[in-house]
């Protein structure tokens, strides 16, 4: 693979294979407008392509030997979280001029992970989902340096837009969305955000294949893959990005389902 495609067009292909569902045919067709004079790779390879994205959250070769240095330091850290809160309209490639930091470096820096998993022993209530939210989540969030330009989105269920979770989410985020949030979320929308189009398909994928034992065989292999995510910055960094180009098909199709289209 990496003998046929340059890096740029590893990115772009996994990245149309992704925001369309993985379907062959439309990021064929992103491809092939996006480089004309090039032959977009056949099926198994995108397969293949996808397969390593998946294991191993990178396009790249095998990294070679060698200790490798970090911008990842706290005065990095302090200067990325400055520009971004200051600013909110602060676009990575600007940060990166202004700070002196590759865009790489800043996306190492400004990615802290997949929050979770946090699992539910018992039924799910408005309550304790409250109680999760306030002991574990928010707190996490919290460390974060971008925190205070959070915007907190669920998942539509009923539960979670009761009176308790809507005081906590007012008190704790800016905005919050959701079907009652400050940011409105018609049900049966389309599937904009990562968690709904990769991240539950890829780990439940993932997780079958391996024929879970039991619930706490379950919960290890759902652990693993999501510390397997954690250590793919790549990956989580391209899937974020597409997050765009979904929101622009959506309009597009004046806001109706999209993915059957491509």
């Amino acid at each position: 693979m990496q003998r046929y495609l340059t890096k740029e067009q590893r990115i772009f292909v996994f990245k149309q294979w992704s925001i369309s569902g993985r379907t062959y045919q439309a990021a064929n067709y992103a491809f092939q407008n996006e480089f004309p004079n090039d032959k977009m790779p056949c099926r198994q390879k995108i397969y293949k392509l996808a397969k390593k994205f998946d294991e191993t959250g990178s396009v790249d070769d095998a990294p070679r030997s060698g200790r490798p240095t970090t911008a990842k330091t706290e005065e990095n850290i302090q200067l990325v979280s400055e520009a971004f809160v200051v600013n909110l309209q602060t676009s990575q490639r600007r940060a990166s001029s202004e700070l002196q930091i590759s865009r790489t470096s800043l996306g190492r820096i400004w990615f802290s992970g997949v929050v979770g998993p946090y699992f539910f022993e018992d039924n799910v209530t408005s309550q304790n989902y409250v109680r999760i939210l306030k002991d574990t989540i928010v707190p996490h969030l919290q460390a974060h340096p971008a925190f205070q330009t959070m915007v907190w989105q669920q998942g539509g269920v009923p539960l979670q837009y009761d009176q308790v979770v809507r005081y906590l989410l007012d008190d704790t985020f800016l905005d919050w969305i959701d079907r009652r949030g400050t940011i409105g979320w018609p049900p049966h929308s389309p599937d904009l955000m990562p968690c709904d189009f990769f991240l539950w398909e890829i780990v439940k994928d993932h997780v079958y294949e391996q024929n879970p034992r039991d619930i706490n065989h379950t919960k290890s292999l759902i652990e693993e893959e999501f510390t397997l995510l954690n250590s793919n910055i790549v990956l989580c960094q391209v899937i974020c990005r597409s997050v765009a180009d979904r929101c622009q098909i959506c309009l597009d199709n004046e806001g109706k389902q999209f993915e059957h289209l491509y």
